[in-house]
């Protein structure tokens, strides 16, 4: 694979960067990875299995 992180308009090779070492793509991966883990839509945040979410849905009827 060449010129990996350089920019490209359709197809083409528009700006050539140097290609990122192997620790940054790591640490980037990683921290996404950490923060999608951790998100919880803030009505369930604090609902703790499935049963707790279908008995706060039934009492919404």
């Amino acid at each position: 694979m060449e010129d990996f992180g350089s920019e490209f308009d359709n197809g083409s090779l528009k700006k050539k960067y140097e290609e990122p070492s192997v620790h940054y793509l790591q640490g980037i991966c990683g921290s996404a990875y950490a923060v999608v883990r951790e998100y919880r839509p803030a009505d369930f945040r604090y609902q703790q299995n499935s049963t707790e979410i279908d008995s706060e849905l039934q009492g919404m009827n």
